[in-house]
């Protein structure tokens, strides 16, 4: 058990959020870096795919919504956040900024 630990970030400090919303923006960034998506392709496996796609993106952001429920992030000045702000802050722009 303790090996598998080992490779979940830890989400409390920062390098391990940044290291979550980067393997969390890997699947909103899937469907425009994956071909099939500009393909038409009409076969049981690319709609396979592409369900997998969607689920799993779905899951990535109820992690990041999970991880704005149950932590507290301050602001440049050193105040607390509302998780919406939070969000476009750390998640819009991050996102924005690895697309770059």
């Amino acid at each position: 058990m303790e090996s598998v630990i080992n490779h979940i970030p830890d989400v409390s400090s920062y390098d391990g959020a940044i290291d979550l919303f980067t393997f969390c923006h890997l699947f909103e960034l899937y469907g425009v870096l994956c071909p099939w998506q500009y393909n038409i392709d009409d076969s049981v496996a690319a709609a396979l795919s592409r369900r997998h796609v969607i689920k799993n993106r779905k899951l990535a952001r109820e992690i990041k919504e999970w991880f704005f429920c149950h932590y507290d992030l301050k602001n440049y000045a050193g105040c607390l956040t509302t998780p919406r702000y939070a969000r476009m802050l750390l998640d819009h722009k991050f996102l924005a900024q690895q697309c770059q």
